[in-house]
């Protein structure tokens, strides 16, 4: 059974076969922390987020619910909202989610253009305890607004702005020790 689940999402384009800052971050995590009991997971911005909840759901513990993190980076980081979502309707906590530069992404292809305006929000589930987030204003895409679907249980914080373009605010050191340090107070507080 896997008590901890560390989940990290790249950006369009990215993926097992391009070097990005997701890869390189979870390598990070992954070194420090995976264990038999701590799965540290890369995911593609494509993932069918379904089937990845229930995936986690079927290794969870019955008895002690797993602690779960979840990081992306643009429509990556949109995928990260959609797979809490999914562990939700599975009545699964999200401790933490790391958003850099996250960006709207429809599942109509008719309304995809809106990732490339400032317009949409995106709406984070209230089984989400903590929200970190980054964004730039430096190019386009740039990511979107982060608010809570109910304000009384999701904490977003302020957004960090990194002074850097969309492609390399998966790169920014500020997202990579967040990440860091959340992982390791997550995986500490289970031994």
């Amino acid at each position: 059974m896997v008590k901890t689940w560390i989940v990290l999402c790249s950006g369009f384009l990215q993926n097992e076969g391009t070097l990005n800052g997701i890869e390189q971050l979870w390598s990070k995590v992954r070194t420090r922390h995976s264990s038999p009991n701590v799965s540290v997971e890369y995911r593609p911005w494509n993932t069918d987020w379904r089937k990845m909840a229930e995936f986690m759901f079927r290794l969870r513990d019955h008895d002690d619910p797993p602690r779960i993190m979840l990081v992306g980076f643009s429509w990556g980081g949109y995928g990260m909202v959609c797979l809490a979502r999914e562990l939700a309707k599975r009545g699964l906590l999200v401790e933490t989610l790391i958003l850099s530069d996250a960006v709207y992404r429809s599942q109509w292809m008719v309304w995809r253009w809106l990732s490339m305006t400032g317009f949409p929000r995106i709406h984070v589930p209230p089984n989400v305890r903590d929200v970190h987030w980054f964004r730039q204003r430096n190019d386009w895409p740039r990511g979107h607004e982060v608010v809570p679907e109910t304000h009384f249980r999701t904490s977003i914080s302020t957004p960090v702005i990194l002074d850097v373009t969309h492609s390399y605010a998966d790169d920014a050191a500020p997202f990579h020790d967040l990440t860091l340090e959340e992982a390791e107070k997550l995986c500490d507080s289970r031994r």
